[in-house]
C-alpha cells in the first residue's frame, strides 16, 4: 500500500467519523420531537484482496444511515388508535350528557317531577286554596322548562357532533394531501438508493394522527410510497389524492329544529363511507345513537306524563264545577313541546282538584230532526237519553238533561241519503259552538251567515259526568293525580301487557343507562390508552433518542476523527523524509 493509499483510507476514517458526528447531532436536535426516529450510520469495511497477504483494508465506507424502528409496533399502535379515538369520542358525548342531566342532583328533572307530585298532595289538603293552586302551577312551570332546556343541550349537544365532523373532515383531506406530498419526497430521495428517513417518520407521524380520526386500510409498494384506503375507496394512492366531503343522501333526517343526519362521501367516484373507528365512527355513533336514544327516552316519559296526567284531570271539577279540562296541552308530547294548559296558567280555578262523586258515563246520542236548531245561534240542550229529540231551547229539563261534558268529545254529524250511504261530520269551532259546563249546543253561520246544516237531521254523541262534583272543597281528583306517581305507567309490559314501571323507576332507568354506557366508553379509552402507551414504551426503547448514548458516540467519534487527523500528520512526516532523501 502506498503512502498516499493510506492517505485515502485516513480521509474515508474522518469523513465516517464526521458523518457519524452529524447523526448523532441530529438526533439529540431531535430528541424531543414526537415521532422522530434515532437514525444511526450504517459503515462497512472496504478491501481488497492482495497477493501476500490476503484480503488488505482500504479504510471505511459509509452505506447508508438508516432509521431505527419496529414497524410492527407501529401497526399496533394504528389499530388501537382506531378503537381509541372512537372511544374517546364517545366518552366525551356522554360526559357531556351525564352533565346535561344532571342525575342525580337538586336541579333534574326527577327533583323537580317529585315536586310537582307533591304540589298535588299540597292541593289536596286545601283544594280552595288559590296560594296552593299557583304553587302547583308554579312547579309544573318549572318541571316543564326542566323538560324542555334538558331537550334543547341534547338537541345541542348533538348538532354539535356535526360541526365536530365537519372538522374532523376537513383534517383527513389536509393529512391526506400532506401524506400524498411526502410519498412524493421518499420515492424521490430512495429512487437512488438513498434515504429519506425524516420524511418517514412524519409519515408515519401523520398516519397515528389519522388511525385517531378514522380506521383505514394501506399498503407499501416498492418505491416506498403508501396507499391509504377508506371503506375500500382509496384516499392515498401514489399518483393522487382524493378527498372527502359531506352530502345529504335521500333518506336523511331532519328534525323540527333542522337537525339533518347527513353522511360522507369521497369526491371522486362518489363512494359512501361509514367509519367504523376512529374519531369519526364515534361522533356518528354519538350522533345517530345515543344522544338519541336519550331523546326519545325523555319523549316517552314527557308524553306519558301528559297522558296519565290529563285523563285523570279531566274526570274531575274545577271551583266552579266544571270537567274535562286537560291540565298540560295535550299538543304537547315531547319533552321539547310540554307544557301546562293555558286554560289552567290562566286560571288556577281551573285545576281540577274536585272528584265527581258519580262516574263517566258511555257515549250518548241525541238524534236532533230538521229544524230542532233553528234559527242558527240558538242553545240547544243536549239530553241524556239517546234518541232524544224536538227538546225546546230555553226550557231547562233537569231530569234528563246533559250536564258536564268532557271537553272535545261532543261529535256532530248529518246522516246521507239513503240510509246507510255513510255521514258527513261537522267542525266544532266553525259549524257548531258547546257549552260543556251547561250541556248546550250551537249552530254557527259562516261569514255569509248562513249555515248549511241548519235544517237537516242531525245526529249528536258525546260523553259527560253523572252524579254531580264534591265541591270547592273536594280533592278526590288531586289525590288521584297525586297517585300518579306510583302507578306502573311506563316502560316495558309484563306478561299481560301491562306497563311495569313508575315515571321515577322508567326515568332512574334511562339515567342508569347513560352511567353504563359513560362507564363502559371510559374503561374502553382507558384500555386502548394503556396498550398504546405500552406499545409506545417498547417503541421508545427502540426508536427513542438516549441524549447519554448520542453523548457518548460523539466522544468517542471525536477520538476517531482525530486519530484519522494523525494518520494524516504521520503520512506528511513521511513523505518530507522522502522527498528529503
Amino acid at each position: 500500500m502506498s503512502l498516499f493509499a493510506t492517505m485515502n483510507l485516513a480521509n474515508s476514517a474522518l469523513h465516517a467519523s464526521q458523518l457519524g458526528i452529524n447523526v448523532a447531532g441530529h438526533n439529540i436536535a431531535n430528541a424531543d420531537r414526537p415521532g422522530f426516529s434515532r437514525q444511526r450510520v450504517e459503515q462497512h469495511a472496504m478491501y481488497r484482496r492482495s497477493a501476500p497477504f490476503g484480503q488488505q483494508g482500504f479504510g471505511v465506507t459509509v452505506s447508508g444511515i438508516t432509521r431505527i424502528r419496529n414497524e410492527f409496533i407501529d401497526t399496533q399502535i394504528r389499530r388501537q388508535s382506531f378503537e381509541l379515538g372512537k372511544h374517546r369520542a364517545i366518552d366525551s358525548a356522554l360526559e357531556s350528557m351525564e352533565n346535561i342531566v344532571r342525575e342525580p342532583s337538586d336541579t333534574g328533572i326527577q327533583e323537580f317531577m317529585n315536586r310537582f307530585f307533591n304540589s298535588w298532595d299540597t292541593l289536596a289538603q286545601n283544594p280552595a286554596d288559590i296560594s296552593a293552586r299557583r304553587n302547583l302551577i308554579a312547579n309544573a312551570d318549572v318541571l316543564v322548562d326542566v323538560f324542555r332546556n334538558v331537550a334543547s343541550e341534547l338537541h345541542n349537544l348533538k348538532t354539535s357532533r356535526n360541526a365536530d365532523i365537519v372538522s374532523v373532515v376537513g383534517e383527513i383531506n389536509i393529512i391526506a394531501r400532506d401524506i400524498f406530498n411526502l410519498n412524493t419526497e421518499i420515492s424521490i430521495a430512495e429512487a437512488n438508493g438513498g434515504n429519506a428517513n425524516d420524511s418517514r417518520d412524519r409519515r408515519d407521524f401523520l398516519m397515528r394522527r389519522l388511525a385517531e380520526l378514522t380506521d383505514y386500510d394501506y399498503i407499501t409498494d416498492s418505491t416506498g410510497q403508501v396507499s391509504i384506503s377508506m371503506n375500500g375507496h382509496i384516499l392515498v394512492s401514489a399518483v393522487s389524492v382524493n378527498t372527502v366531503e359531506i352530502f345529504s343522501p335521500p333518506n336523511v333526517i331532519t328534525d323540527s329544529q333542522g337537525f339533518a343526519q347527513f353522511g360522507l362521501r369521497m369526491v371522486n367516484g362518489r363512494g359512501v363511507i361509514t367509519p367504523s373507528g376512529g374519531e369519526l365512527a364515534g361522533l356518528f355513533a354519538a350522533r345517530d345513537v345515543f344522544i338519541p336514544n336519550m331523546e326519545r327516552q325523555l319523549d316517552q316519559l314527557a308524553a306519558g306524563l301528559v297522558a296519565a296526567v290529563n285523563e285523570q284531570h279531566r274526570e274531575g271539577f274545577n271551583l266552579r264545577g266544571q270537567s274535562g279540562f286537560n291540565f298540560f296541552d295535550p299538543q304537547g308530547i315531547t319533552a321539547r313541546t310540554i307544557s301546562v294548559s293555558t286554560g289552567i296558567t290562566t286560571d288556577p280555578g281551573n285545576i281540577a282538584a274536585a272528584g265527581g262523586g258519580g262516574i263517566m258515563s258511555d257515549l250518548r246520542r241525541n238524534e236532533i230532526p230538521a229544524g230542532g236548531m233553528s234559527p242558527i245561534g240558538t242553545p240547544f240542550l243536549l239530553s241524556t237519553i239517546d234518541g232524544s229529540d224536538g227538546w225546546n231551547s230555553t226550557t231547562d229539563h233537569d231530569t234528563d238533561r246533559a250536564r258536564n261534558l268532557v271537553a272535545g268529545t261532543v261529535v256532530v254529524s248529518m246522516p246521507l241519503t239513503p240510509p246507510g250511504s255513510g255521514q258527513i261530520q261537522l267542525v266544532e269551532g266553525r259549524d257548531f259552538r258547546v257549552d260543556y259546563v251547561l250541556g248546550t249546543i250551537q249552530l254557527l253561520a259562516d261569514q255569509n251567515g248562513v249555515n248549511q246544516y241548519e235544517g237537516v237531521d242531525l245526529e249528536i254523541s258525546f260523553r259527560f259526568v253523572t252524579g254531580g262534583f264534591e265541591g270547592e272543597g273536594g280533592n278526590m281528583n288531586a289525590l288521584a293525580i297525586y297517585e300518579l306517581r306510583r302507578a306502573p305507567l311506563m316502560g316495558n309490559t309484563n306478561i299481560f301487557g301491562n306497563p311495569t314501571s313508575t315515571f321515577s323507576e322508567f326515568y332512574a332507568a334511562s339515567v342508569a343507562q347513560l352511567g353504563l354506557d359513560r362507564r363502559e366508553a371510559t374503561a374502553n379509552v382507558n384500555t386502548r390508552q394503556f396498550l398504546i402507551d405500552g406499545y409506545d414504551e417498547h417503541q421508545d426503547s427502540i426508536a427513542g433518542v438516549s441524549l447519554d448514548e448520542e453523548a457518548a458516540n460523539i466522544m468517542r467519534l471525536q477520538y476517531s476523527y482525530q486519530a484519522a487527523a494523525r494518520i494524516f500528520s504521520s503520512v506528511q512526516s513521511m513523505l518530507d523524509i522522502l522527498l528529503n532523501l
